[in-house]
């Protein structure tokens, strides 16, 4: 018998565009331009539906969104022809949710930051809440929550996206909620249209990816791979349940990165260009990029520790960066270019 999972895009009601074209390095790739903590949400849900479905003997796919359907989000989750898709559902009221989660056995969860209004971190953690809340109601099974480290508590610095996300896990933990915790680092992806893309310089051939990482290693993950180790935990649920699981494919300095894309894309030289996290959000204009600048602050702190073993356990074929640059060559080059 099918396992139902319900894939929860617990995204605010506003509308968010993006682009469904799939002109990136996976077709199914999700981009948002000046919405980084968006396109991130986004491709976690496409990521886990995409993996869930090519496992269809197993499981059951139903997608439960707050975005609308005429939102390029759900155009793009709809081209994957999952089970079921519901849009436009209510997520911050926990007996709407509980009445279409209702005989699942598990949920996958992503919630996404507010910015449009003055309260995101409260409008986040109410919606977070009420999923789980309903989760419980209904007897889930096994929630995978994608969630965050606590920035601020760490550091004394804000990063909402973190933040909220950490504080709806703890809600899910003191409730008791049978959940996996699952801390998702950025995807390699992120070099081809994210906060990582290397920027063109008037030189020549040459480009730099300009983020405030430092010369601390920093965990990547393959979009592909992410889902694959999504769909890898509700297969072995009692090996999961409680347990919080940081990800990551591949760990190195973002020279390391920048030297591996130079050996794949010549004659692109790409390098990295140290800044400051105040540098960083001077050169940057769209939402939450003071967050994002104070997330990389929290990282190279050497705070957070994710786990290259358990993800191999997962996906004994998570691709290292080498590989997947290499894989990706001739796209990369294109949108670099671009």
């Amino acid at each position: 018998m099918k396992k139902a999972v319900c894939i929860i895009a617990a995204f605010p009601e506003i509308n968010r565009e993006g682009n469904d074209r799939g002109d990136g390095v996976s077709q199914e790739y999700f981009t948002c331009n000046e919405r980084y903590w968006h396109s991130s949400a986004a491709n976690q849900c496409i990521s886990a539906t995409r993996a869930l479905l090519q496992n269809r003997e197993e499981f059951l796919v139903k997608i439960l969104t707050s975005a609308s359907s005429d939102s390029s989000l759900v155009r793009k989750l709809k081209s994957l022809k999952p089970d079921i898709v519901l849009s436009g559902v209510a997520v911050e009221k926990t007996s709407e949710v509980a009445k279409q989660i209702d005989g699942s056995f598990g949920v996958f969860l992503v919630t996404d930051t507010i910015y449009d209004r003055g309260t995101s971190v409260e409008e986040e953690v109410a919606i977070g809440r009420a999923v789980g809340d309903a989760c419980l109601k209904c007897g889930i099974k096994h929630v995978i929550y994608s969630t965050q480290m606590h920035v601020y508590a760490s550091i004394g610095l804000r990063s909402d996206p973190c933040d909220s996300k950490a504080h709806i896990a703890d809600y899910f933990t003191n409730i008791g909620l049978p959940r996996t915790l699952l801390v998702i680092p950025p995807l390699y992806e992120d070099f081809s249209h994210g906060v990582f893309k290397p920027l063109k310089t008037d030189r020549d051939n040459l480009y730099k990816i300009v983020a405030p990482t430092g010369y601390i290693p920093i965990d990547l993950i393959s979009f592909k791979d992410l889902g694959s180790c999504i769909c890898s935990i509700f297969k072995d649920c009692k090996q999961w349940v409680g347990k919080t699981i940081t990800l990551s494919g591949d760990k190195m300095t973002l020279k390391e990165y920048a030297q591996i894309l130079t050996h794949h894309l010549f004659p692109c030289n790409i390098e990295d260009a140290p800044v400051t996290p105040e540098e960083f959000i001077a050169r940057h204009s769209w939402d939450g990029v003071e967050d994002m600048a104070n997330y990389f602050d929290y990282l190279t702190r050497g705070v957070q520790r994710n786990n290259q073993i358990t993800t191999m356990s997962l996906d004994k074929d998570v691709m290292s960066f080498y590989d997947w640059s290499k894989a990706n060559k001739e796209i990369l080059k294109r949108l670099i270019a671009e």
